[in-house]
Order: structure tokens, then C-alpha cells, then sequence
């Protein structure tokens, strides 16, 4: 990983991908997510929140680079917004927090420790935000967290794995999975459940 990206965590920008592939991924469908539903990560085009919204349903987007003027749309880091608690019924991140959370927690330095820790922290209040019977649909999956879930007696949260529809595996993907020794493709969809 130190050999790819570097030693310290830099900011980078995921490119956009169309509302149909980032829903697909993340297993869910336009008329199926719980409203109302956070786009953490939206992105500069915030093209999942507009075709949501054209859909009908009730949906907001944060990102630093979101797009203004757009309804629904906030310019907001998601390391430091207030996700409120049991308020959300969907809230999706497609190669965003984490994306970003797992190479914080793959790099070393006291920099990457510290935005490992920082989206750790957002990662509970994301868990937080959630109404009962709410979830998190996140791209890449993060087994090293999902295994961490509270559990007070009765599971508070429930983790699924969701892996690509086979048209989505592609030798890009396959290559880069071999490349790193990561997979990546594996999204994740956590419920609160109590």
C-alpha cells in the first residue's frame, strides 16, 4: 500500500459513478431504500441524491465538494457533521468514508492513525443517526470494524455482506484484487436493530 499511495494519507476525490451501478453495489433499489435517506460522500455531480429526489424519495447529500445550489445538498466534511441521532432510515456511502477509513487504517504515521481514528468516530455516529430497522450501505466492506458491532445483550446492529451482481466483476477489479490483495468489491449493509 506504502509503495502505491505513499507514506501520508493525502486527500484524494473518487471519480462519479451513475445512480444505477453505486445502488446495484450496495444491493439496494431506487424504490426500496428507507427514507429518509444521507448520501455521505455524494460527490461533485450529487447524481445518486438527484435521482432519489426525482424518485421521490426524501434524501440529502454531504460532501466538500458537493455541488451548489442543488436541493438537498450540503458542502460538508464527514468527519465533522452532525448526524443526529435515530434520524436517518437509509444512509449510503458509495466509495467514500469507507474507502477512505480503510486506507487511513492500512497506512502508518501518526496522520493516517489519527484520520483512522477520525472516521472511526464518524462511523458510530453514522451508527448512531439511524432510526431502528435503519441502515448503512457502505462500499468497500469493513470487516475490521463490522467485527467491533456493539452487542448489549441482544445484537444492537446486524452486518450483511453484499457482493457485485456478476456483470460488475471485471478484469479491472479482478487485476486490482490481485494487485493489492485486497478486495474491494465486497459492500456491507449494517441494520440497527434495536
Amino acid at each position: 500500500m506504502r509503495e502505491r499511495l505513499g507514506g501520508e494519507p493525502r486527500d484524494t476525490v473518487c471519480a462519479s459513478y451513475s445512480p444505477p451501478l453505486q445502488l446495484a453495489v450496495l444491493g439496494l433499489a431506487a424504490g426500496g431504500v428507507a427514507g429518509p435517506v444521507l448520501d455521505v460522500g455524494c460527490g461533485r455531480d450529487a447524481a445518486l441524491v438527484r435521482r432519489l429526489r426525482l424518485a421521490g424519495v426524501e434524501v440529502q447529500g454531504i460532501d466538500r465538494i458537493a455541488p451548489e445550489g442543488v436541493d438537498g445538498v450540503l458542502a460538508a466534511d464527514w468527519l465533522d457533521f452532525d448526524y443526529g441521532d435515530g434520524v436517518w432510515g437509509t444512509v449510503v456511502s458509495h466509495l467514500g468514508l469507507s474507502l477512505h477509513f480503510l486506507r487511513h487504517h492500512l497506512a502508518d504515521g501518526p496522520a493516517a492513525e489519527s484520520l483512522a481514528l477520525a472516521h472511526a468516530g464518524a462511523y458510530a455516529r453514522i451508527l448512531r443517526s439511524l432510526r431502528v430497522g435503519g441502515s448503512f450501505a457502505y462500499v468497500p466492506a469493513l470487516p475490521f470494524v463490522e467485527a467491533l458491532l456493539p452487542d448489549r445483550g441482544s445484537p444492537a446492529y446486524r452486518c450483511e455482506r453484499i457482493f457485485p451482481p456478476e456483470g460488475l466483476s471485471t478484469p479491472a477489479l479482478r487485476a486490482l484484487r490481485e494487485d493489492t490483495g485486497l478486495d474491494l468489491a465486497p459492500a456491507s449493509r449494517v441494520w440497527r436493530t434495536t
